[in-house]
């Protein structure tokens, strides 16, 4: 699903500060959060920018504390990324693309430590979000509005690593994911992410490794250099 002008929902309070998206969005002023039956759209209030669809009843929002977590958090991605748990300048300087940014946290977590983070994310609407997020928490971080495969196919530019992230195929289970993830999944749609073309568009690309978050029972892609396994999710790890 591609959207080229985002619908945003606001309340007449936030009227003055909204102009700075008028060049992405379609405004719409109304009392409250709507409840929309089968598109998608972005929530404007005193918290932000929220995501509104189909999916879910009420807004989501990216939190500080959601950050915080993740970076409680962190050791596996960081370890798969080269980074030193002892010596944090082990991160200064080191360039990260992160093509699937989806709603950055991982991305900004490593920005955080200290990485040049490129992030890439194709839906507009979460893209816009991830921009308000990044000023939210002051992490310096480069966010563009790309599709990642075609990114990735067009680079000649070489990133010490590329850390891919692709959305988990949707399992059959009663329990539903987290909000986040039912408006993830509503607005992505269903496409299935090519990972092995996405994996050898990352090794052209890439000066050091290619880190691969997968679910920890997922099919292995390719020969990996080796593998950090956590309870639910593993980083496989090509080193260039």
């Amino acid at each position: 699903m591609r959207w080229v002008t985002v619908n945003l929902y606001y309340a007449q309070a936030q009227a003055a500060q909204i102009e700075k998206y008028a060049h992405w969005c379609t405004f719409h002023r109304v009392e409250a959060p709507p409840i929309l039956v089968d598109g998608c759209g972005l929530w404007f209030d005193d918290g932000g920018l929220a995501l509104l669809s189909a999916a879910a009843p009420a807004p989501f929002y990216l939190t500080p504390q959601m950050f915080l977590k993740r970076e409680r958090g962190q050791s596996l991605l960081a370890q798969a990324c080269g980074l030193s748990k002892r010596h944090r300048e082990s991160a200064l300087g080191l360039t990260v693309l992160d093509p699937f940014a989806g709603f950055g946290l991982d991305a900004f977590v490593l920005a955080h430590l200290g990485c040049e983070v490129l992030a890439v994310e194709q839906e507009r609407m979460i893209w816009l979000m991830l921009c308000d997020y990044a000023h939210i928490l002051d992490i310096k971080a480069d966010i563009i509005c790309a599709d990642a495969h075609d990114f990735l196919e067009c680079r000649t530019a070489q990133w010490d690593v590329v850390y891919l992230d692709p959305m988990f195929e949707a399992r059959q289970k009663r329990a539903l994911p987290n909000l986040g993830l039912q408006h993830l999944q509503f607005i992505s749609g269903k496409a299935e992410v090519d990972v092995e073309g996405c994996l050898a568009g990352a090794l052209r690309v890439a000066k050091q490794r290619v880190v691969l978050k997968r679910r920890r029972k997922d099919p292995v892609s390719g020969t990996p250099s080796f593998q950090l396994k956590g309870q639910a999710v593993r980083f496989d790890v090509y080193v260039c």
